[in-house]
């Protein structure tokens, strides 16, 4: 019965729900990654503005969109923003066709986040009307840019308009560190005030959101995980919240009806309501009292004022008995041995005109402090003395201690580094050798440890805070492995960084790695007996010429194929498998692994003194099996060639590229050429695959920068020439779609043969029935004349006559005419 009525209340939430307007929905091309709602107008039309992201500047689009709620439908115009990435979006508050936003800048080699205001052409905003596509992508009208004069280009994170304001001439921009308060009239921004964040720690400003209430003169801004409110009219912290959502605080709004109420949102996915009234607080807290306070504080100074007037008067009475002869203090000091402070290498001062002043030859010299930090040297006395030996010289291996290091001090300056004699090292060296240093210096260690004190063990609350300074760097060591295992993924599977980690937290991590990575190799390549060197310049991803210098060098074992099974071997031993246990082995077929007599397969055995039997990988011996073949005629040799030719004319130069892209356009269904000599198994399928579907468009780009004298040179379009006229042939037409029909079926096996789970049996029926229809294919007649048949229709509608290219290369030839064709004149012999 329960669960009768439970589907009966269940049906009818369903039909209340049915009964209710449906929702409208408005889809964007590309992932949107901001959004914000456009000031009210007195037509109370709703709008929004919606940035989208793309890697292609053109894809960078923003979103104007109106809905009528009366009429339940949606208008919208789509305007081209080639600044940058949208991050942010932020509309004026007064006018419906201004706003602001925070994007990305390409400077040099970095990307900088950059703030400007635009404004929407009067003429092509949407007005409550559908917008045909003839409208898409208009531009925008850049008004100005929110950038700190005379500074460095800096990331600014976030952008407010000042709520309540009829002229909207006020904002406020942050960057990583600083504030900064804005007027804008008449397009001219100004910075009128400016706040700083004071903190020792990297915690760096994200978001702010100005207060609607109190005149608009307070803004609240997230550092890291703590929320600070900043007073406009004196730039000062007016309150703050503390850890509110660690690690960051995400995103802060005020209650536009209720003063002194703000809503947060962080990192912790967690939202909480703070109250910052401090009346408030009091009334929560009954332990907070402003009149017990100031009753205090009023006691504690009239206490202090009298501790203050009694001391006085005891060091009027003390001075008045204290002979005026005697030294001063400062006095005092100089004439005994010099302090000596906790850590030396942080206190090094001297006079260099006091050390020469006495004209000496040999003197003491700052640069020994580099090479022997622990030395201490006296202005006064010209002496130098051993830091550790004077304060922890007392103890276990002191019996043989030097006075001249603790109390005496030592200036033979010429004995200092050397010239003790022939091979023997200065006294500097010696004692910094000797036990009783090295005892001294033990214990200065287990003196600066923070646990070893005295003051340390007694007080129970330092022994907490160590305790979780230690828990927290043990955190913090195992977040940063994992940021390191997840930075290597991104980077291994050519992954975007985006919304992992901070712009800087990201570059040090890939700088840390690449710097890794390089040393271990420059080891290796330092340690080789020889190397070479190559160097090339390529475009990258993103069509920028990269020049890259490659080292090749050859380890302390030559043998290459035995120090593969050595490293095989060494890796079973690591994870403890029985090596006596090995049965068989697999590789791919190349030599190097093959070889019956130098391959990795024939080195193991040797070094297990039994015969391991050796099983070649299918996968590779499949595709292996196509590339002799290809090899073997010449024809599909020059095939192979023309597809590389396509793949390196166009991906060479961007503006080849985009000209092709430009014709791609108009078809979905097109492929972007691939390249022939990859290493993977499927890469001649890929790109006899792509010109095939984008044959047209490739035929098409090619005829364009034949015909274009003014964007290309010379060179460009005779090799874009020679290529087009490569394709427009019968027979690369016909071995084009012969090629792509064979290797379909042979991809497909390669690709099962590679597959995680293989089954024996099935694979080797799948093998079985390739080879056969391999064999059918090549013995069926019909099969072949269809292709035929299929190549010459494609030709036709490139106006290639297959009979004539065909007559052309195999004419027949005439006999000479001075051969006699008449019998009757033909000479018979006797």
């Amino acid at each position: 019965m329960l669960y009768k009525n439970l589907n009966n209340e269940r049906e009818q939430n369903r039909k209340k729900m049915d009964d209710e307007e449906t929702p409208m929905i408005y889809g964007v091309e590309f992932y949107a990654r901001s959004l914000c709602a456009v000031a009210p107008t007195e037509d109370d039309t709703i709008r929004f503005l919606v940035g989208t992201q793309s890697l292609r500047f053109n894809n960078q689009v923003l979103h104007y969109v109106e809905y009528d709620e009366e009429n339940q439908s949606l208008s919208k115009s789509i305007y081209s923003h080639r600044a940058g990435e949208i991050w942010k979006l932020q509309a004026a508050p007064t006018d419906k066709n201004i706003f602001a936003t925070i994007y990305n800048n390409v400077q040099d080699t970095s990307v900088v986040q950059k703030c400007s205001v635009w404004e929407i052409p009067q003429q092509t905003s949407a007005g409550g009307t559908t917008i045909d596509n003839s409208q898409i992508h208009q531009s925008l009208q850049k008004r100005f840019d929110l950038q700190i004069p005379n500074t460095t280009p800096t990331n600014v994170v976030y952008v407010a308009w000042e709520p309540n304001n009829s002229s909207g001439d006020r904002m406020a921009t942050i960057n990583e560190t600083n504030l900064s308060i804005w007027n804008i009239q008449q397009d001219a921004p100004k910075i009128v005030s400016t706040a700083t964040v004071h903190s020792k720690s990297s915690l760096k400003f994200y978001c702010c959101h100005w207060n609607p209430h109190q005149g608009t003169q307070q803004i609240s801004i997230s550092i890291g995980p703590n929320i600070r409110g900043w007073d406009l009219r004196t730039m000062k912290v007016s309150y703050q919240i503390d850890s509110a959502h660690p690690p960051f605080v995400r995103d802060i709004d005020y209650n536009p009806n209720r003063q002194y109420y703000i809503m947060t949102c962080g990192d912790d996915c967690k939202g909480s309501m703070a109250n910052i009234n401090w009346e408030t607080l009091m009334q929560i807290n009954p332990n907070i009292s402003t009149k017990h306070f100031v009753i205090e504080t009023s006691a504690y100074l009239t206490a202090l004022r009298e501790s203050i007037t009694d001391l006085l008067l005891k060091c009027d009475q003390t001075l008045e008995q204290i002979p005026s002869s005697l030294l001063t203090t400062t006095e005092m000091i100089k004439s005994s041995e010099i302090s000596i402070c906790r850590d030396p290498s942080t206190r090094k001062i001297y006079n260099e005109v006091d050390i020469k002043k006495n004209n000496q030859t040999c003197h003491f010299t700052s640069k020994w402090y580099q090479e022997f930090s622990l030395i201490e040297y006296s202005p006064t006395k010209d002496l130098i003395y051993c830091f550790c030996c004077r304060l922890f010289g007392d103890g276990p291996g002191s019996a043989q201690s030097e006075n001249a290091w603790t109390t005496l001090g030592v200036d033979t300056w010429n004995k200092i580094k050397g010239s003790r004699g022939v091979n023997k090292n200065g006294k500097l060296e010696v004692h910094n050798e000797s036990e009783v240093h090295i005892s001294s210096l033990q214990r200065y260690l287990k003196f600066k440890e923070r646990k070893n004190n005295i003051d340390f063990m007694l007080d129970k609350n330092l022994q907490q805070q160590e305790q979780q300074k230690v828990q927290m760097a043990k955190s913090n060591l195992e977040a940063v492995k994992i940021l390191i295992d997840c930075v290597k993924y991104l980077s291994r599977q050519d992954i975007a960084f985006r919304y992992y980690m901070s712009t800087d937290s990201q570059n040090e991590f890939i700088q840390l790695l690449g710097d890794s990575v390089q040393e271990t190799s420059l080891a290796d390549i330092r340690a080789s007996p020889y190397y070479s060197i190559m160097a090339d310049s390529t475009p990258d991803s993103n069509r920028q010429d990269i020049l890259t210098i490659f080292v090749r060098f050859a380890d302390d074992n030559l043998d290459y194929c035995g120090g593969i099974a050595n490293h095989i071997l060494e890796v079973l031993n690591e994870l403890q498998l029985d090596p006596d246990r090995l049965v068989a082995q697999s590789y791919d077929y190349v030599n190097n692994m093959s070889d019956q007599l130098n391959g990795v397969h024939a080195k193991i055995s040797d070094k297990l003194q039994r015969k391991i039997k050796y099983i070649p990988c299918s996968g590779h011996r499949s595709n292996t099996v196509v590339k002799h073949a290809c090899e073997a005629s010449l024809d599909i040799n020059c095939l192979v060639g023309t597809l590389q030719n396509i793949y390196n004319f166009f991906t060479s130069s961007t503006k080849r590229l985009a000209i092709l892209n430009d014709k791609y356009s108009s078809n979905l269904f097109t492929l972007i050429p691939e390249t022939t000599s990859t290493i993977r198994w499927g890469g001649k399928y890929q790109a006899l695959k792509a010109v095939y579907e984008s044959f047209r468009e490739i035929v098409e780009a090619l005829d364009e920068i034949t015909d274009d004298s003014e964007n290309f040179d010379k060179d460009t379009r005779n090799e874009a020439n020679s290529i087009n006229t490569n394709m427009k042939t019968f027979n690369f037409i016909t071995y084009l779609i012969f090629m792509k029909n064979l290797m379909s079926t042979t991809n497909a096996i390669t690709y099962h043969f590679q597959g995680q789970k293989l089954d024996l049996l099935t694979t080797g029926e799948l093998l079985d029935r390739t080879t056969k229809l391999l064999e059918r294919e090549r013995n069926n007649d019909d099969n072949l004349n269809n292709l035929i048949t299929m190549s010459e229709n494609m030709s036709k509608s490139y106006e290639i006559d297959p009979d004539k290219e065909f007559n052309y290369k195999h004419r027949q030839r005439r006999p000479p005419k001075r051969t006699d064709e008449n019998p009757q004149t033909a000479h018979k012999f006797t």
